[in-house]
């Protein structure tokens, strides 16, 4: 993984990436609760219990915490044996039931840090939604096995400290990534190009995109598995996949971006690749 502290990059663990958990929900839409997903990523089956449905914004909120959990922002390591009040409140409502076992990463920040690094507004009605997304976000739970790993967690905790700051414990399977465990698959997100897109279905296929690509940053996918990724259902309609064409190419407004569609119907395929850098020269 780089170490560019001045990039937003999130680095997601792969498997939990795969889960394509999130999906477009309008604003106020009542949401449902209660919703279980299973998943099979290469030879690690996932179950996934969602206390309320994520939406995308929910999306925006967790991959900027991972960025924040990353070596360069202020970070501690907690797991079973912590002493300290804080570290065994938060421990406690990851849930964690892990063999072996594996730390958690806390990120300690303030809603307006959050707010700003999301390229959003503070204010109330800002903080009210901010905090409603983290218990959305806490409420996911998630069992994992594969050969090296088994059992269960939240996808994080939290905690509102006494002056408003904020601790987050980020689960230990997505911790290992940060903390450098070979052993687990990542996706890299640049936060970034995601908050120079429109907030919505285009952020949710930039993630997609990074997920399914290729180590040079290269893909495709028929467009008909690409909606039911977005959406998260089986059922798409003739609207959808004709609007998802259209947000698909907005992601042409990125510099470092080419994608295009080639055939029609459900034979339409979705091909993108990301333009490396130019080196400058001396």
């Amino acid at each position: 993984m780089g170490q560019d502290q001045y990039k937003k990059i999130a680095y997601q663990n792969g498997h939990l990436a795969h889960c394509h958990i999130f999906k477009p929900i309008v604003n106020h839409a009542k949401r449902e609760g209660g919703i279980e997903l299973k998943a099979k990523v290469g030879e690690t089956t996932l179950s996934i219990l969602l206390w309320r449905q994520l939406d995308i914004r929910d999306e925006d909120l967790l991959l900027a915490l991972l960025s924040l959990a990353r070596p360069q922002h202020t970070t501690e390591e907690i797991d079973a044996d912590d002493t300290e009040e804080s570290a065994i409140e938060l421990w406690k409502k990851l849930e964690v039931s892990l063999v072996p076992e594996k730390s958690s990463i806390v990120i300690h920040t303030t809603k307006n840090e959050l707010l700003t690094y999301m390229n959003k507004q503070a204010g109330k009605a800002a903080y009210s939604c901010l905090i409603d997304s983290i218990k959305r976000l806490q409420g996911t739970q998630i069992l994992y096995e594969n050969e090296h790993i088994k059992g269960g967690f939240n996808l994080l905790s939290w905690l509102e400290l006494d002056d408003g700051s904020l601790k987050v414990a980020i689960n230990p399977i997505s911790a290992a990534v940060l903390i450098g465990d070979k052993k687990v698959s990542y996706v890299e997100h640049d936060l970034d190009e995601r908050y120079d897109l429109p907030a919505g279905i285009c952020r949710r296929i930039h993630g997609i995109f990074n997920t399914h690509s290729t180590k040079r940053g290269a893909g495709q996918i028929n467009l008909l598995v690409l909606a039911r990724k977005v959406w998260s259902e089986e059922e798409i309609s003739l609207k959808q996949l004709r609007s998802l064409k259209g947000k698909c190419l907005q992601l042409k407004k990125l510099k470092s971006w080419s994608v295009r569609i080639e055939g029609r119907g459900n034979k339409a395929t979705v091909k993108w690749s990301k333009i490396p850098p130019q080196k400058s020269l001396k």
